[in-house]
């Protein structure tokens, strides 16, 4: 079975339900609920996200808030990840190897040391790895010959020519 860490662009995506991006959708009727993680770093962001919206559409923060406490929150309350040591450690290294932002740095080594595949907008067209056992170890290449996805792509998405294994 597939775990995920869903980043803040995906989880604003399943609040939006029947005007979710076509992909997305198709995506995640494959998924369980509990096949998904969420990291504490992409609740800072969506928070963040509230708090400006607020300035300008206080009426429509308060609907996000709700989404956010109420269902968000409560949704994922058994999987949220937070920021240990080893995660910091290796986001500062993949933040210096690719200039990921911090938060991307983060979430991309959440993924990594949760052995978790991270979905992100960049990895849409990146596939699970999976080792001879069938379970899922990683994401790769194979499926964007073209090398489309960026250095940061390959970064955030746990390319393995790109990443060291820990």
């Amino acid at each position: 079975m597939t775990k995920w860490l869903l980043d803040t662009v995906i989880i604003s995506e399943l609040r939006k339900l029947g005007r979710a991006d076509r992909q997305f959708m198709v995506w995640r009727k494959t998924l369980s609920g509990l096949d998904a993680w969420i990291s504490v770093i992409a609740l800072n962001e969506i928070s963040y996200g509230i708090h400006l919206i607020a300035v300008r559409d206080p009426k429509f923060a308060t609907q996000l808030r709700d989404w956010y406490r109420n269902q968000l929150i409560e949704q994922f309350s058994a999987r949220l990840l937070i920021v240990d040591l080893a995660i910091a450690e290796l986001g500062a290294e993949m933040r210096a190897m690719h200039r990921l932002s911090v938060n991307d740095s983060l979430i991309a080594a959440t993924a990594k040391v949760q052995r978790l595949n991270p979905r992100h907008p960049k990895c849409q067209r990146l596939r699970p790895n999976r080792n001879p056992g069938g379970e899922s170890v990683g994401v790769s290449r194979e499926t964007n010959p073209s090398g489309i996805a960026s250095a940061d792509a390959e970064a955030f998405c746990g390319g393995e020519e790109t990443i060291r294994s820990r």
